[in-house]
């Protein structure tokens, strides 16, 4: 399937707090994985998928993954770097980058790891002239993410929050956006996609989804981070 961009944003500027018990001051996605670190099993899997340029939004000890990764040369592709000074959150983080971005693009977290099918997450986006439109996945048991529900159309209509147990869709942390997105961001700074944005598009019915099959992981705990080490592990190093 032909994808309708070319070009993904990465969140990757968050302090990753929660693991820095068991990977130090290094910025998250210098996590090591089996001797890699976690970024680029992220640009391997955006490569095989069509993705040739992906805008880096960064900020705690960013210039560790510039000179990890540097324009992008090293694994064939283009890499731009968009430097948070302070902490934006991570609407301000991509509000930050609009300059540097093209119409539609990607967006995904920087902790997430994924084998999904973006074409069919753009080509919805873009058949549905959406503003915003969320990757979903079904999960067994949602209480550690918080669920989405859904109306009829496939809008969203509440974010349902964590602790609720049981199976049903959560956010994906990947997003085919328009740049009219940025229209409804708040004037304030730090600003949230998930806490400011979302909810207001979902209000106006303008959050879109798309429910997506395949494997989708993040590394945000030192459980989940050693979940992905050890599935990399059983695969033989294969991102």
């Amino acid at each position: 399937m032909t994808l309708q961009t070319t070009q993904a944003v990465i969140l990757a500027g968050g302090l990753g707090t929660r693991l820095r018990a068991t990977i130090g001051d290094i910025p998250k996605p210098l996590a090591e994985v089996n001797g890699r670190p976690f970024l680029a099993y992220q640009l391997d899997w955006l490569k095989r998928q069509g993705i040739t340029h992906v805008v880096l939004c960064v900020g705690y000890r960013h210039e560790l993954i510039e000179a990890q990764f540097g324009d992008g040369a090293s694994v064939g592709m283009q890499i731009s770097y968009s430097v948070e000074r302070e902490p934006l959150g991570t609407g301000g983080a991509l509000l930050n980058a609009e300059n540097l971005l093209r119409d539609p693009f990607l967006a995904m977290n920087g902790d997430t790891y994924f084998e999904l099918e973006l074409g069919l997450l753009l080509q919805q986006h873009t058949s549905q002239q959406a503003v915003a439109t969320m990757g979903l996945v079904h999960m067994p048991d949602t209480s550690r993410f918080g669920a989405v529900a859904l109306d009829a159309e496939g809008h969203v209509t509440q974010f349902l929050e964590k602790g609720r147990s049981g199976p049903g869709l959560i956010n994906a942390g990947i997003y085919a956006l328009s740049k009219t997105v940025f229209d409804y961001f708040p004037v304030q700074m730090p600003v949230s996609l998930e806490r400011d944005v979302f909810p207001l598009l979902s209000e106006r019915q303008l959050m879109q989804t798309c429910t997506l099959q395949g494997f989708h992981l993040d590394i945000g705990t030192p459980e989940s981070y050693a979940e992905f080490i050890r599935i990399q592990q059983r695969h033989g190093d294969r991102s």
